[in-house]
């Protein structure tokens, strides 16, 4: 039982390699924008890396690329995103994890793992 829990507790996520496609996206620069309150262009170029960015580490945490649009990834990938653009510098006042772990509960249900 206990080696039955620590394969569970140590399952390795099955990877994409961060790669979205380009079809993947389940944000759009618009959605991005408003959850920024952002209404001009100047940015665009920075937010839409900062989308995929976001895609590609939510899918290289293990969520399935059909996953992507269930609002709560979709609310996932914004928190990242709003994070990401907020501290644009690597180090940053709050510390990464407390946006980690929200992110990770909300993905959570949709990971898929092997072992």
């Amino acid at each position: 039982m206990r080696s039955l829990m620590l394969t569970w507790l140590y399952a390795i996520p099955k990877r994409s390699h961060g790669r979205p496609s380009p079809n993947m996206a389940s944000v759009s620069l618009a959605e991005a924008k408003a959850h920024l309150r952002v209404d001009y262009p100047e940015d665009d170029a920075y937010v839409s890396t900062l989308i995929n960015a976001a895609e590609g580490y939510i899918s290289e945490i293990g969520v399935p690329a059909d996953k992507l649009a269930s609002p709560p990834v979709k609310h996932a990938a914004l928190l990242l995103i709003g994070h990401w653009f907020a501290f644009r510098e690597a180090a940053a006042e709050k510390p990464p994890q407390a946006i980690s772990f929200g992110v990770d509960a909300l993905v959570q249900p949709f990971r898929e793992v092997s072992f």
